[in-house]
This record gives C-alpha cells, sequence and structure tokens, in this order.
C-alpha cells in the first residue's frame, strides 16, 4: 500500500488539512505540539479507527483525545494505491456512531471493514507493534504482546485459522469464569459476593447500630446544606448587584463617548467657522483651484516678464536698423512715389549723362568763338539737369547725387533689414499683448476665488498657507470625530440601553461591590460544595431507609451462601477442563513459532547489521521473541539489554521491518513518529540510508520535532514543514 493524499476534516487540532505523501519518503518536521503526532495517528485512524478503550483517562483514551474541541465529530479521507496497482479512498467518520467505507476508482463501496484489516490481514494491535513506531513504543513492553501477535499470523497465513478461532473461543470462555490475573470472571464474582455474603452475616448484628450512625451523620450534612444554600443566596444577590453595577458603569462609559461626540463635533464646526464666508466653505478643490491660480500668474508673470524682453529688444533693433535718416528718408520715398531704386538710378545715370554731355559741348563751342550762342545753349541745358538733379538730392534728402546714388545702392539690403526687424518688432509685440492679455485673466479669475473665499487676491498666498493649516487640522478633528463616533456607535449598538438602564436602576448601594471573579469563584464552590452534599444527603437517607426496613435474617443469608458455593464448584470444574484444552492447543502454537522465528531472526540480523553499518553482525530473536545479539567480531552472544537506548531501538525498529516483511498480506505504508530521537547521528544516518534503500518496496513517513532527518534527507525525500 502506498498512501497519496490525507484529506483531514477534523482530527484533533487539526481541520481541513491535506497533506500529499511521496510514493517513497515523506519527512514531516515542525515544533512540539505542531500536529506531528496528530498526522501518525490519523494514518492509523483511517486504516483502524479509534480503539475500543473505555478509560475516562484523555491520555488512555484516543477518541477522547483526539476529537475536535469546537466539532462533535472526527472526519477524513485518505486515497492509496493497493499492491495491485488499483486505488482506492477510505472515508471514515467517527461521532456518535462510526461511519466507515472503503470506494475504488468508481467510486463504488469495496468494504465496510477497516482497511487495515481488508487490505493488510492483520489487526490493529499487530500493525501498532510492526508498522507503526513512536519514540517511546519501539520496543514491545507488554509480555507475550508480541508473541499472541505473531502466533495470530501464522495461524492466519495457513489452513489453521480455525484452530486459532478455536483456542481464543477457549480463553474467552476461559475468562469468563476466571480471568488470568484471577481478578474478574464469573467464579472471581461469585467468591467476591459469597464473601459478602459471609461478612454481611457476621455484621447484621450491628446494623441497628450503623443506622443510628447514618442518621447522626444526615443530620451533619444538613445543617451543612443548609448554611451553603444561606451564603449561595447572598452570593447570587452580590452577583445580581454586580450586574447592575456593570449595567451603570457601562451606560457611564456610553454617557462619555457620547459627550466626547459631541465635543468632537462642537471643535469641528468651530474650527470650520475660522474659514467660513458666508455659505461658502472652502475645501481642498477650492484651494487647489487657488494654488493653480498663482501657479498661473507666477508663470505668466514670468512668461510676460520674457515678452517684454523680447519686446525692447525687437524695438531697439528696428530703431537701430533705422538710425541711418538718409537711407530711411530714401526708402520712404521710393515707397511713397511709388518708385524704384533701379529705375531711379537709370534716370539719375541718364541725367547726369546728358549733363556731363551738355558741358562738354558747351565747352568746345565756348572754344570756337563763332558758336558762342549755341555753347550758352548748352550751359543753360546742363544748368537745368543739374538743377534736376539738385531737387532729386534735395527730394530724398540727400546732399550730392553721389550720396543718393550710394544710398540708392543700399537700399536692397536696408529693405531686407528693415523688414526682417520690423517683422520681428511686431511678433514681440504680439506675443507681449497676448502674454498681458492672459495674465490679466489670471488675475480675473484668481479675483472671483478671492472673493468666493472672502480674502484680497493680494494676499493669495498666505492665505493658502492659512487653508493648508486649517484643512490639516480638519482632517485631524474629521478623523477624531469619526473615531469617537464609530466607538460611540459600536458601544450602543453592542448593548440594549434600556435595559441597562433598568438593571442600573435596580443597584443597591448598600451591598458591597467586590469582583467578579472573587463572587462567581465563592459562588461555584458554595454550588458544588451543596451540590456534593446532596448527592451525599440522598445516600446516607437511602443508606438509612434500607438499614432500617430491609436488615438481612440469617437464615436466608445462609441459604445463599450455600447455594452460591455449588454454583461455584461447578464453574471451578468446568474451568479445570478449559486450561487443559487451553494448554494443548498453545503446544500446537508454540510448535508452529518456533518454525517462523528463524526466519523471523534472519530477516531482522540482515536488518539489524544493514542500519548499525555492520557493527553488529546478528540480531536474534527466540521463541518467546526475546532478543539477543552478536558482535561484529565477536562470538558470544549478549542480552540486548547491554544495548545503548539508540542502539537498542534499531534493534526493535529491524524486528517491526521482519514482522512487516513477513506478516503482512501488502506491504504496508511504515510510520516513524520521533522514532529516532535516542540515536547518535552515525546511527541515525546508517538508518536513514537503510531506509532510503528499502522505501523501493515499503512507503516510508518520518514525523520528526528535530532537523536531523530533513537536512540529512534533502534532495531524497519530500520535505514537509508542518504547523497547524
Amino acid at each position: 500500500m502506498r498512501i497519496k493524499n490525507l484529506n483531514i476534516g477534523s482530527f484533533g487540532k487539526l481541520e481541513s488539512v491535506s497533506i500529499g505523501l511521496d510514493d517513497k519518503i515523506t519527512v514531516v518536521t515542525g515544533k512540539n505540539e505542531a500536529g506531528k503526532s496528530s498526522i501518525a495517528t490519523f494514518i492509523k485512524y483511517m486504516l483502524y479507527g479509534f480503539d475500543s478503550s473505555k478509560k475516562t483517562e484523555v491520555s488512555e483514551n484516543q477518541k477522547k483525545k483526539y476529537m475536535p474541541w469546537n466539532l462533535d465529530e472526527c472526519s477524513g479521507e485518505m486515497t492509496f494505491i493497493s499492491a495491485d496497482g488499483k486505488e482506492y479512498t477510505a472515508v471514515r467518520k467517527t461521532a456518535a456512531r462510526s461511519q466507515n467505507t472503503v470506494f475504488d476508482e468508481s467510486n463504488m463501496p469495496v468494504t465496510s471493514d477497516n482497511a487495515g484489516d481488508f487490505f493488510f490481514g492483520i489487526n490493529e494491535n499487530a500493525y501498532k507493534k510492526t508498522a507503526f513506531i513512536g519514540q517511546n513504543d519501539t520496543a514491545f513492553t507488554d509480555d507475550g504482546e508480541l508473541d499472541s501477535a505473531l502466533n495470530n499470523m501464522v495461524f492466519s497465513a495457513d489452513e489453521s485459522v480455525d484452530s486459532q478461532k478455536a483456542l481464543k473461543k477457549l480463553e474467552d470462555v476461559r475468562k469468563y469464569y476466571l480471568g488470568k490475573a484471577s481478578r474478574s470472571g464469573r467464579i472471581f464474582e461469585l467468591e467476591k459476593e459469597l464473601r459478602d455474603l459471609c461478612e454481611q452475616r457476621d455484621k447484621w448484628k450491628d446494623g441497628h447500630k450503623e443506622l443510628l450512625s447514618s442518621e447522626y451523620q444526615l443530620s451533619e450534612i444538613q445543617k451543612k446544606i443548609a448554611f451553603n444554600r444561606e451564603k449561595k443566596e447572598q452570593l447570587d444577590k452580590e452577583k445580581a448587584n454586580l450586574e447592575c453595577y456593570e449595567a451603570k458603569c457601562r451606560l457611564l462609559q456610553i454617557e462619555e463617548a457620547k459627550k466626547k461626540v459631541e465635543d468632537d463635533r462642537f471643535s469641528l464646526s468651530e474650527h470650520c467657522k475660522t474659514m467660513q464666508n458666508g455659505d461658502f466653505l472652502p475645501d481642498a478643490d477650492y484651494i487647489s483651484l487657488v494654488k493653480t491660480a498663482l501657479n498661473n500668474i507666477s508663470s505668466q508673470e514670468k512668461y510676460s516678464e520674457e515678452c517684454r524682453t523680447n519686446f525692447e529688444r525687437a524695438k531697439k533693433n528696428l530703431e537701430d536698423v533705422c538710425s541711418d535718416e538718409t537711407q530711411r528718408r530714401v526708402f520712404d520715398t521710393l515707397a511713397k512715389e511709388n518708385e524704384t531704386a533701379e529705375n531711379l538710378l537709370r534716370e539719375i545715370k541718364k541725367l547726369w549723362g546728358k549733363k556731363k554731355k551738355a558741358k562738354i559741348l558747351a565747352i568746345i563751342l565756348t572754344c570756337l568763338i563763332v558758336t558762342i550762342p549755341i555753347a550758352i545753349f548748352f550751359y543753360i541745358n546742363s544748368s537745368k539737369v543739374s538743377k534736376h538733379l539738385a531737387s532729386i538730392c534735395e527730394k530724398y534728402g540727400c546732399e550730392a547725387i553721389d550720396e543718393l546714388e550710394d544710398k540708392l545702392s543700399g537700399e536692397g539690403s536696408f529693405k531686407a533689414a528693415n523688414e526682417t526687424a520690423r517683422r520681428y518688432f511686431e511678433d514681440a509685440e504680439e506675443s507681449l499683448e497676448k502674454s498681458e492679455k492672459t495674465l490679466g485673466e489670471y488675475y480675473e479669475a484668481l479675483a472671483t476665488l478671492s472673493q468666493k473665499g472672502g480674502f484680497d487676491a493680494k494676499e493669495a498666498k498666505e492665505y493658502v498657507k492659512k487653508a493648508d493649516a486649517w484643512l490639516e487640522k480638519g482632517g485631524e478633528l474629521t478623523s477624531k470625530y469619526r473615531e469617537d463616533h464609530a466607538g460611540y456607535n459600536a458601544l450602543v449598538a453592542s448593548v440594549n440601553v434600556d435595559e441597562l438602564c433598568e438593571l442600573a436602576s435596580k443597584l443597591d448601594e448598600s451591598i458591597e461591590i467586590r469582583d467578579v471573579k472573587t463572587v462567581n469563584q465563592q459562588l461555584a464552590f458554595y454550588t458544588q460544595a451543596n451540590d456534593a452534599l446532596i448527592v451525599k444527603e440522598r445516600e446516607l437517607e437511602k443508606q438509612a431507609a434500607v438499614l432500617s426496613n430491609t436488615l438481612p435474617k440469617p437464615a436466608e443469608i445462609q441459604s445463599r451462601i450455600l447455594s452460591l458455593s455449588a454454583s461455584l464448584n461447578e464453574m471451578k470444574e468446568k474451568h479445570s477442563s478449559l486450561c487443559l484444552a487451553i494448554e494443548t492447543l498453545e503446544r500446537a502454537s508454540e510448535n508452529m513459532r518456533s518454525e517462523a522465528a528463524p526466519k523471523i531472526a534472519a530477516e531482522t540480523s540482515s536488518l539489524f547489521s544493514k542500519i548499525t553499518g555492520g557493527k553488529y553482525k546478528a540480531l536474534y530473536a527466540d521463541s518467546e521473541m526475546k532478543l539477543t545479539f552478536l558482535g561484529k567480531d565477536e562470538a558470544q552472544v549478549r542480552d540486548a539489554g547491554y544495548l545503548s537506548t539508540g542502539t537498542l531501538d534499531a534493534a526493535y525498529i529491524s524486528l517491526r521491518l521482519a514482522l512487516c516483511e513477513f506478516l503482512y498480506k501488502e506491504h504496508p505504508t511504515l510510520v516513524f513518529d520521533d522514532a529516532f530521537a535516542n540515536m547518535d547521528s552515525e546511527r541515525l544516518a546508517n538508518t536513514l540510508d537503510f531506509l532510503v534503500e528499502l522505501s523501493e518496496d515499503f512507503q516510508i513517513v518520518i514525523l520528526s520535532c528535530h532537523d536531523r532527518e530533513k537536512e540529512y534527507l534533502s534532495g531524497r525525500a519530500k520535505i514537509i514543514n508542518f504547523e497547524v
């Protein structure tokens, strides 16, 4: 069998826990009380349920120990693969009645017997002594327990199972007549009854004396009951008054909480008034708008200043370009006359050539006396041309024609520079106008906000600073109000105020107010004392009634003694016959056990040698399953009592594993619950190495509160760090 999953519904302190186990080795580690032993016990529970112990001690009654505190049932599922490779699911629930079913892969029920009985072919007792190994139960401490388990398994393994059943039935009948320790059985009961009758026969004469004693004790107990009842009534009254006092304290607490809420509301209201403007109360969004307006103004002022600087620069540049007044006049006159510099230059050159030609002709003709009149004509023409050129110079603001020609020649570059400077100037002027307009709009927006908030726009920065502090304090006051209001609501919601008022009105101030715990302790003491006294009172009343009405008669007692003696002799004869039959069957069982023991011893020796790293050559179990060992280089066989605690644990583990190989119908899952605590590191390493090898045939679950197993098997086993 190899377990796949453990689904723990409710078991001890574990609830809704799912654990997947490795096909070979799983190591579960955790602190003490983390739930590891509960996991181990849950595996046994899914295989066999709880044992049938009826003991009242929790430590000796598994059902009591692992029944959840907050639930009334244990439940869980276990999925596993059997030796035939099929998957099964065991479902178990233990409440008032136990339910147990094993389902196959098709969800069809296979059996309602215990999964361990069905698949292993052994009972719970043999399982606990072989495959289920804890720290304190590696050895078989009960005499004959292993011997009995082995004997049962040997019989179950061959055809003599009917003989074993017969032996059990005979043993049961023998126990019915008389138990092994002679402390139980029908013979023991008859002997006790016979002794009691004899004692009663001797004591009946003292019956009246005992009756008087019972009546006196009854009287004293009744006085104590009356006293305790009076004290209990006083304590009940004091407890009721404490409830009234607690109600009054709770009301005062509610009133204080209410006053705190009202004070918080008043503080918040007064705080709001400090920034309120009429019906308007600023909030974070409004303050954000004011901040945005201030930021816009600040940014726009910087931008406007840049625009003004650019404007002044463009203006100066334009003025620098136009600083040559003559050039500017020539440029403006050309524009005014709709004339071009090229045309005017051609005209000037033409006039200049005309003047020069007339002057030259006049000079030449003057030299010829006869042509002086003609020369005068050319002088006149030359003078007219000169005047015309002078008028042109005057028109364009030049003193000489050479200057005009020079200005006309530079007109193109001047025009380009002028246009560039003027365009730059106009752009700068437009940007300045727009920025100043936008700045004005921002100032208007701030003015609108300041009017709404009731502050001077010039003091907006101070207002924002003040408003931020106001909002922060307002937030603190609001949080405090909400917190106190929530506390008040919680107090009111958790109680009925009318009932508290009614209880508080019943408070008796004359009664001392003591600690509730002290009052409850005293009340519990007197209640328990009276309950015990009442039980004793009833017993004494019954005893007195019996003594007074049914004092035994000597003749009746003697007749009963004779009848019991005859029955007792008959049962003793039957008991002797049963003992003889049982002894015969046990001798046959001993023969079979002696045949199985050598096989188990050989397997045990092999396992023990591996675990101890070859230090011990052999480990023997005699017909009584008493262990002896043989050292590696020794010839003398010694008793296992000479072994250390850790080595002795290894010896018993070897014996258990050998029994698992020999007794089970199929290999069980081996559970080690803190089973290696007594081993040193070397012995533990050998054991774990051996278990790794063994995991090829057996599934192994190791539970430990130490990290040694986890660290050594890291990478070779599934590690689960478990904690509830």
